[in-house]
């Protein structure tokens, strides 16, 4: 008999120890976070140390329940104080769990184990069993009440079989209650201990693992939830990002229709050039034509004219077709000199029409490493703002506009002056704010659009002040 009882004490202990052993990851990760990793942990330790020093206690006192050790007051002692933070495990799945909660069912315990180490040494073993059972059972039924709340504010399937063994522990320790209570003969030694009384205590002790089990599984499952409800945020985050790309581009999209607009005067101004240059070298070809009087130098000096013109108004057209394209735009290696000239050969017959002189001084040789449509826009966006800036300005004052760049600490420093009247101080500072503008048909998203361009190839804008008077912009692009 002994030896049984011992056996199954150590058994139930090393289950236990296996769950624990099993829910160490999940521990180590949440032990800070979270109070009720820490009362489960401290339950299922207690527990084993308790199981631990019953069956010690079984195996070394003497065969008679009034000589039993001191070993057996510590062993129900940490029983009780398992369940007690098992109960309090309960309370923490509904909210945090006050210190002097705690602190209450610990003197309780201790107040216990003082009362239990009076009946031991008076020989009570019955008294003893009840005592236990009738505080394990208010335990337990304070459990079920705190299962049964969280349970209405969260659906689970391992808390509702956490419920339903913790009613199967109630049931065998009340099954322990009635035992002791219809007990005749009194029990005076080990082997005289009913096997009735030994066999729900078992099953209390399987019920028990199993609501250890239970609670690892609860994690299990609220982790899998956190899990599907991280998913379903990157997937929000996810389509968020895709609308807000979308919004991009059409703004983008506007920026380059708003764009189209402002070049209209000035692109109208550049192509008449090349077409009626061509139109009169066709004139003057067919009259030499008919009158038989071209000769081959003359002929080759118009056709070269003519050349020279489709090629330009062809320059033209193919910039403003890769400009307004809608394809994706590719980083590439680009002469920033050409760019620069190709770019403002746009905006050149508004510059004209409107008396602006146009000053360039980038190196030949400078290169560097962006979308070429992308910078186009960006440059244009602000050559555009120059030009309606300046073009306000009465005609006798000299308007100028100075593109300047020069290498510096790894970029391309790429500078866009004019000479208008500036942007005033409370207003530079949200210049590139989205939908901030001071002109009163403008969108308010060009130097918005800049500066994400910039920032997504690496580089950036900023505003600064002219000394000399008027805006300008500084371009730091990556070479």
């Amino acid at each position: 008999m002994r030896d049984a009882i011992v056996l199954v004490f150590l058994m139930y202990a090393l289950m236990l120890s296996g769950v624990l052993t099993s829910a160490s990851t999940y521990i180590r990760d949440e032990y800070s976070k979270s109070q009720e990793i820490k009362l489960w942990l401290f339950s299922i330790v207690l527990s084993i140390i308790g199981l631990i020093l019953f069956a010690i206690g079984t195996a070394t006192t003497a065969e008679a329940i009034k000589t039993n050790s001191v070993i057996f007051t510590f062993a129900n002692a940490f029983y009780l104080a398992s369940i007690v933070f098992q109960t309090l495990f309960c309370f923490s799945l509904r909210g945090v769990v006050s210190k002097k909660t705690i602190y209450i069912f610990l003197l309780g315990v201790f107040a216990f184990a003082a009362h239990f180490e009076y009946l031991r040494g008076s020989g009570n073993f019955v008294g003893r069993v009840l005592e236990v059972a009738f505080l394990s059972s208010s335990l337990l039924i304070t459990q079920l009440f705190s299962l049964r709340k969280a349970l209405r504010v969260q659906t689970s399937t391992q808390l509702k079989f956490l419920f339903a063994f913790t009613f199967l522990e109630l049931a065998m320790v009340i099954g322990r209650l009635l035992v002791s209570a219809m007990q005749v003969n009194p029990v005076l030694s080990i082997s005289s201990i009913p096997m009735s009384l030994m066999a729900v205590t078992w099953f209390n002790l399987a019920f028990n693992v199993l609501s250890y089990l239970t609670m690892l599984g609860f994690w299990s499952e609220r982790a899998k939830s956190r899990q599907a409800a991280v998913t379903a945020e990157n997937e929000r985050v996810t389509s968020l990002l895709s609308e807000r790309e979308n919004l991009i581009n059409s703004l983008l999209l506007s920026n380059k229709s708003a764009a189209a607009g402002a070049l209209s005067a000035s692109l109208a101004h550049e192509l008449n050039q090349p077409i009626g240059a061509s139109r009169i070298n066709l004139f003057t070809l067919k009259k030499h034509l008919l009158d038989k009087t071209l000769i081959d130098e003359e002929l080759d000096t118009i056709i070269g004219r003519m050349e020279f013109d489709n090629q330009r108004a062809g320059e033209i057209v193919s910039t403003l077709r890769a400009m307004f394209s809608q394809a994706p735009q590719e980083v590439q290696r680009i002469n920033l000199s050409a760019l620069v000239s190709s770019t403002t050969g746009l905006v050149s017959g508004e510059c004209k029409l409107y008396q602006i002189a146009l000053q360039i001084d980038v190196p030949q040789e400078l290169e560097v490493q962006v979308s070429r449509v992308e910078l186009q826009q960006v440059l244009l966006n602000l050559l555009n703002n120059a030009i309606d800036a300046l073009k306000e300005m009465p005609k006798e004052l000299a308007k100028k506009i100075t593109i300047s760049a020069i290498q510096k600490d790894g970029f391309a420093q790429l500078n866009v002056q004019d000479n208008g009247p500036g942007i005033s101080a409370q207003v530079s500072s949200q210049v590139f704010e989205l939908f901030s503008s001071q002109k009163d048909s403008g969108l308010g998203v060009g130097l918005w659009l800049s500066r994400y361009i910039m920032e997504r190839s690496g580089g950036s804008i900023a505003y600064q002040p002219n000394l000399a008077g008027g805006s300008q912009f500084v371009l730091h692009i990556p070479l």
